[in-house]
């Protein structure tokens, strides 16, 4: 292909799929891919190769090594099961599978190719894992943290890297070496823990074939850690045991409390809710230790099989340390279960998602989480969908309500052809263009169910050139609630004239946003 020259090389013709294209260190593919669909092409040169063969691609990666290639696929393990084959003849593929979840409920979220090892990372039950394989799939290792840990794999080439997050602490760098490889494994320093062993900060591997040492430190205290040597300041020894620069603040390192929980739904499914809440004030703020007097945050998404990984955020802390609850309704739709739990709550089946969101609120209140005279909730996108219909379902549900960049105008977004991403959209929350479709839209649909009501505080940010959801969206739907509207609380409207749906790009523009939704909410707060 001559240099500055355009060339096609495939066109999508299909308005449902959506093309992307991937690039790695040794591979460049493209996907076309829609709702359960997807058809994958290698790039060569000038060259496109479509990849088939004698197994699916319906994959979420692919990766290279040698003259190998390696898909996730879940044409036929719903959890997906990992496959290899050789590179050539190209279009020619016959896929081997190497490994499977042997849990019916387990699915694999990622996989790292190592020199001597494959690393696969599985999620069953909202738990992490990572299966430690040998070249020929044989399992040589687990290595599992704390149940409410979310764990990512990071690229590496020789020994496995991979990130923890939680909402009770950091997030945490760790590696594993195999013992025999391992230098100096017993320095106190270093946090090692032998594959048989046990540490709360560290992973624990079961029943291991092989020994590995694992080592953990806290990614953004280390990366301070590093500035501070730079600039000749030496970190104390009980310092650098934690991980912790000396004479830093420590209060954001203290461990919140984290809690998950399971209630049933209307139609009795088991559904996961994520609490986290803070012990005792860290900045002299008095709240009650009874959880059934603090102030609650209700939060959801559900959709598109997202997986809402709940991880530290230091920008919590100023709910948290107010007392606030902190609740995360990880309701059908999303991905937190697996492909399964998407699919039960899409298309016409979308209300499934909001009858879990009205379930869980009341389950927290009868449990005795949180004051129901203090409780708040916050929605993004497609969870502002869920937010607002809840509001409109019940106006004494919320005493405010945040909803940034909300999805609120289903009808005639996904009736409109020449709207973004209308035509995929259609798989995920129904078709208006069919009686069963546009029924099940106009049932959820925000902007379709607003009353003569008196409706809660609310709060909403918007975006001008938010090519996801149109600006005129959340600007009909706000109009029309205050035009029903009976009480006096007050709706506020915020329009981002400079960005997109993903918010500001700028770091302060950002922090000051959210700055002005928790004031919001603290005021709204009795």
């Amino acid at each position: 292909m001559q240099t500055g020259v355009s060339e096609l090389l495939h066109e999508e013709i299909d308005p449902s799929f959506q093309l992307r294209l991937f690039r790695t260190e040794s591979l460049v593919y493209l996907v076309s891919e829609r709702q359960q669909e997807n058809r994958l092409w290698l790039i060569a040169g000038r060259s496109l190769h479509r990849i088939e063969g004698t197994g699916p691609p319906s994959l979420t990666r692919i990766s290279k090594q040698g003259d190998q290639l390696y898909l996730l696929s879940n044409k036929q393990h719903p959890g997906f099961a990992m496959y290899r084959t050789a590179i050539l003849p190209l279009g020619q593929q016959a896929w081997q599978k190497l490994y499977a979840p042997k849990d019916a409920k387990a699915q694999i979220e990622d996989f790292e190719l190592l020199n001597q090892h494959l690393a696969v990372l599985e999620r069953s039950r909202m738990n992490y894992q990572i299966q430690l394989l040998a070249s020929d799939g044989s399992l040589l290792a687990t290595i599992k943290h704390q149940p409410e840990d979310v764990i990512s794999l990071l690229p590496s080439s020789d020994n496995l890297e991979y990130e923890v997050s939680s909402l009770a602490r950091p997030t945490q760098r760790c590696r594993a070496t195999p013992a025999s490889l391992a230098r100096d494994a017993k320095k106190a320093d270093d946090k090692v823990m032998q594959a048989n062993g046990h540490h709360q900060h560290a992973g624990l591997l079961k029943e291991p074939l092989i020994k590995f040492n694992i080592r953990c430190i806290a990614r953004r205290i280390q990366e301070k850690a590093e500035t501070y040597q730079a600039e000749g300041r030496g970190l104390s020894e009980d310092a650098r045991l934690l991980g912790v620069e000396a004479g830093l603040d420590q209060r954001f390192l203290k461990p919140d409390q984290v809690q998950r929980l399971w209630f049933s739904s209307a139609d009795g499914t088991q559904v996961p809710i994520t609490l986290v809440y803070a012990a005792q004030s860290l900045s002299g703020n008095l709240f009650s230790p009874d959880l059934s007097q603090r102030p609650l945050l209700i939060t959801a998404y559900g959709a598109y099989g997202m997986n809402v990984n709940i991880e530290h955020d230091p920008y919590q802390r100023p709910l948290l340390d107010r007392g606030l609850i902190l609740a995360s309704i990880h309701v059908r739709g999303g991905g937190e279960l697996g492909l399964g739990w998407h699919l039960a709550a899409t298309g016409t089946d979308k209300q499934l998602a909001l009858a879990d969101l009205l379930a869980g609120i009341r389950f927290l209140a009868d449990a005795g989480y949180g004051d129901p005279a203090r409780r708040v909730a916050r929605g993004t996108s497609a969870g502002g969908t869920l937010i607002a219909a809840a509001m409109l379902h019940d106006p004494n549900l919320f005493k405010a309500v945040v909803l940034v960049r909300p999805f609120v105008d289903l009808l005639n977004s996904l009736g409109d052809d020449s709207a973004p991403l209308a035509v995929p959209d259609r798989l995920e929350w129904g078709d208006p263009g069919t009686r069963a479709g546009f029924l099940g839209l106009r049932q959820l649909s925000p902007y379709e169910n607003v009353r003569q009501l008196d409706y809660p505080p609310l709060f909403i940010r918007a975006a001008l050139h938010d090519t996801r959801v149109r600006v005129q969206g959340p600007l009909k739907w706000l109009a029309r609630l205050r035009h029903h509207q009976e009480g006096r609380a007050q709706q506020f409207l915020q329009v981002s004239m400079t960005s997109g749906h993903a918010g500001p790009s700028d770091v302060d523009e950002r922090r000051l946003a959210l700055a002005r939704e928790y004031a919001f909410i603290i005021r709204s707060l009795p």
